[in-house]
Formats: structure tokens, sequence, C-alpha cells
């Protein structure tokens, strides 16, 4: 195998980087197992969360990206751009060309060549008017939640396994693995996120008590469109919950997740660092920790970093 080395250039084509120095542009070599289309096994379904699962594998949230006449196409109309294929595509072919979303060309290649390469650079170089695109498209396209929030979590080093849709006897939304430790994830697009703490307990009660885990060794989440602004009760409840029984209830936006793959970063849930109450609930420290300079957002209408006042 090789150790090639992938730089994504924001608005143009992927740089591949060979052991030996030599540098070409990406390709896709139409891979047997297409990542940039649908998860393995592995990556979404994990022995040792002991639930019922649910086994959607694609990566689309739209299905924009599909395979026909013997190539992978990406339909524009229906991609939001989000990148998460791109996140995925082992040679970096996939890219953003200021656009839309579009494959570099096609080669003949092995699989086995790319599948260990070390990936970096920007999918995208996150805006205002970019984050807000999406966001509306989102809304627009009614795009189901808990795919996107998984999808998001395990391109950000977080594996997350949705429970099985329509099994009365689980409320959580997914469990989540970060660096072996297991947790519970809500995921909420509207106003219901109110209840998510208030789910995690229920959730947390049932892992607990059905499927054996450990309370004070078990992660909880909650994946939002954006954060609960400062007039609601979710920060209050987030205190309460972990002032009297210790239960750190973390928090992050789809949009920090969004950054986050852009620029190729891993999110570690384990130190408590995205644990935020109604003292501080500001993400901007932590996405500008992960990415080692300052976020390009200069007016946060889509609540991503800080609630609405």
């Amino acid at each position: 195998m090789k150790n090639n080395k992938i730089i994504k250039h924001y608005s143009g084509k992927s740089s591949v980087i060979e052991e030996n120095g030599e540098v070409f542009q990406s390709r896709c070599i139409n891979c047997n197992n297409k990542k940039c289309m649908k998860y393995m096994p592995n990556e979404i379904a994990n022995d040792n969360v002991k639930i019922p699962i649910n086994i959607v594998d694609d990566v689309c949230p739209t299905q924009a990206i599909k395979y026909e006449n013997g190539k992978v196409i990406i339909d524009n109309k229906k991609c939001i751009k989000c990148g998460l294929c791109a996140s995925r595509c082992i040679t970096g072919a996939i890219y953003y060309d200021g656009k839309k979303f579009t494959i570099s060309g096609y080669e003949m290649g092995k699989e086995k060549d790319y599948i260990d390469s070390i990936h970096c650079g920007e999918i995208l170089k996150e805006s205002n008017e970019l984050l807000k695109e999406i966001y509306n498209d989102i809304i627009r396209f009614n795009i189901n939640p808990n795919i996107i929030s998984r999808n998001l979590l395990n391109q950000c080093g977080i594996q997350t396994i949705l429970s099985r849709k329509g099994d009365v006897n689980l409320r959580m939304d997914a469990i989540i693995i970060n660096n072996d430790k297991r947790g519970v994830c809500e995921i909420e697009f509207n106003n219901d996120v109110l209840s998510c703490p208030r789910c995690i307990l229920d959730d947390l009660a049932v892992l607990c008590s059905r499927y054996d885990y450990n309370l004070e060794d078990t992660l909880s989440l909650v994946v939002a469109l954006g954060l609960p602004n400062n007039r609601t009760d979710y920060w209050r409840v987030i205190q309460d919950t972990n002032n009297i029984l210790n239960i750190k209830i973390q928090t992050v936006s789809i949009g920090f997740l969004l950054i986050t793959m852009w620029n190729f970063k891993k999110i570690n849930l384990i130190s408590n660092d995205f644990y935020k109450d109604c003292d501080d609930n500001s993400l901007y420290k932590n996405i500008e920790v992960l990415l080692n300079r300052k976020v390009n957002i200069i007016s946060d209408d889509n609540s991503i970093f800080e609630p609405l006042k």
C-alpha cells in the first residue's frame, strides 16, 4: 500500500503527492467500494452498542450522488453542498469548483493505493452565505436530521449508530462511540430540541437498565441545527442536570460539524469540551482551537456557534 498525501484545494482540483514526491491531480478511479456513496457495514454498525440499529447506508442526505453508465455523477439540482461525498472520496476526485461539486475526470487505478492516504486542506471555505444556503436547503429538502447528523459525526471522528426506526422499545436517536467510549445522542432540528436533555436522561436509564451501560462512563450529546436561544430553559436544564446528577450533556450544531469536516478535523468528546450551559454556551473557542485559526463567520444568524439572545 502507498502512503499518498491528498491535498484539497478550495475551488480547485485536489493534488496527490506520492511517496516519491511526484505530484499529480486527483482522478476518480471508479472504486468497487464507493465510499463517496455508501458507508461500509462496520462504519454504521458496532456490536458494542447492543441495541437494534438502522442500517441505512447512504452518504448523501439527498441522494444527489449516483452511479450511472459506469461513472459516478453528481446531480447538482439535489446537491446541498454539504461536502460529505468529497470528504469520503479516497482519491480526492470530488471537489468544489466555486459554484458546485464536480468530479475531476477518470482513470484506471487501484483502491489499495489510496485507502490509507492522508487527506488535508479545505473541502469548502466557510462563509455566512454558504452556510445560510446549506441551512435553507436542509429545510427546503426536508432532510432527515438523523441521517445527516450521523454522517457528519462519523466524518468528524465520532462513530454514530442510529437506532432502528420504528422500534417502540428504544427512544434514543443514536449511540455514539468516541475513542472507545460509548454514549447516547439526541438529534433535533426544530423547537423540540428543548426536550433533548429530558430525552437524554430517559435514554441513559434505558441503556443502564437494559443494556448494561455504566452511567459514569457514558457520553451524552445533543446535535441541533442551531443552538437554542438564551430565552429558552435548555441551557438551565443542562446546568441543573450537571449540578444535581453530575451528567454533562454536550451540544454541537450542524454548522459546527460541517466546518470541522471541511477541514478534516476530528472531535474529541472525552474531555467534555462541548459541555455548554447558561454560563457559557459559545462554540467559537472550540472551533478556533480545532482549526487553529479564526473562523470566517461575521454574523452568526444560524446560531452555529452562539445562541441568539
